[in-house]
């Protein structure tokens, strides 16, 4: 077995979207349009910016304070809020922020913007955040090849050491109804 380089470098290979229905949010869309937000998996890249954003959140509040005289913790604060965070933003919510912000076709996204988002309807930034992080973990989609919508099926495939009959006798598969 080998790795066919050649046809990896020539296929056409795009990032995995979905559409996420935030029924939640639909005030702030406009007249007739779907509230819905069209999200992305990331690449290498933006997961290690997402990463690396709680401990950038942490060094830049001590840098800030240290570097500063008098109302130091004003100053980092404002330092912070400029940069789209808050002071003491635990590391997993900064790094959601980026996540969303990369990851966010449509809207797309600030982090100043998931910021306010998280103060006002954390469950949907968790949401649209693990959505991300699951599309990612799908790969990509590549030309040529079917691709999954990306919900899980509903049921499993039929069991074949116990299998369940229907209505009609057919083989059923587990499902979780």
């Amino acid at each position: 077995m080998s790795f066919d380089w050649g046809r990896f470098e020539s296929s056409r290979i795009t990032h995995r979207e979905a559409d996420v229905p935030v029924p939640e949010l639909a005030t702030f869309f406009a007249d007739g349009v779907p509230a819905v937000w069209r999200i992305r998996g990331l690449t290498a890249r933006e997961i290690a910016e997402a990463n690396a954003a709680g401990e950038r959140v942490k060094a830049i509040t001590e840098l800030v304070r240290k570097a500063s005289g008098g109302d130091a913790r004003e100053k980092a604060d404002a330092a912070l809020e400029m940069m789209g965070f808050e002071s003491g933003t635990p590391s997993d919510l900064a790094r959601r922020y980026v996540i969303l912000g990369h990851g966010s076709v449509f809207p797309e996204t600030t982090r100043r913007q998931a910021l306010r988002l998280a103060r006002y309807y954390p469950v949907t930034l968790y949401e649209l955040t693990n959505r991300i992080l699951g599309l990612t973990g799908e790969g990509p989609e590549i030309e040529g090849e079917s691709s999954a919508s990306g919900q899980p099926p509903e049921c499993g495939p039929p069991s074949h050491s116990a299998p369940e009959a229907d209505s009609e006798g057919e083989a059923t598969g587990s499902c979780s109804r």
